[in-house]
């Protein structure tokens, strides 16, 4: 299921790969989601990244523990508020680090508003807290190895996702 939302999410053709370190590993074309799942832990290849859809951003949190939930309850909350589809899942990193996929539904101003007011309220700078284009995918492994399952329903995540007026609106369902 994680692998049918990646293709929901990410732009088809936007993929490379990451070593350990968080490197990007030169000379190495990845011109799919499978392409690049079946290169992971080969070589140096520890996991891939994708470019997220235009109409889809990605907070990605880098506080351990309790801070770091509270972040992204915090972001997950007010997504809920204002009716924005968002679905958390841990980063692999540590307890509390996470990542926060949102469809922002041209809300990008004002998440990137909430983004800066936690860093401002956690005193952190932006790799503690920061909005981004490009993400590890949901059906990929942390660049040190773990799986992490995002919270909730993935087939729930995919069906709400699915009647999003841009995705619903595309003759293939993708943007």
């Amino acid at each position: 299921m994680a692998i049918t939302l990646d293709h929901e999410l990410f732009v088809p053709d936007r993929w490379f790969a990451i070593d350990s370190e968080n490197r990007r590993v030169p000379d190495v074309v990845v011109a799919s989601l499978e392409a690049g799942m079946d290169l992971v832990g080969r070589g140096a290849i520890a996991t891939i990244v994708g470019r997220l859809r235009e109409d889809v951003v990605v907070v990605d949190v880098d506080l351990a523990g309790v801070r770091g939930d509270g972040v992204c309850e915090a972001i997950a909350s007010w997504c809920a508020q204002e009716g924005l589809w968002h679905l958390v899942r841990p980063s692999g990193g540590a307890q509390g680090r996470g990542h926060v996929f949102v469809a922002h539904n041209g809300r990008i101003e004002a998440l990137a508003a909430l983004v800066e007011r936690l860093r401002a309220s956690y005193r952190v700078g932006r790799p503690a807290i920061d909005l981004r284009t490009a993400v590890r995918p949901l059906s990929a492994p942390h660049r040190g190895g773990a799986h992490t399952a995002p919270h909730g329903s993935l087939r729930a995540a995919l069906e709400a996702l699915q009647q999003l007026p841009w995705r619903a609106g595309s003759p293939t369902g993708r943007s």
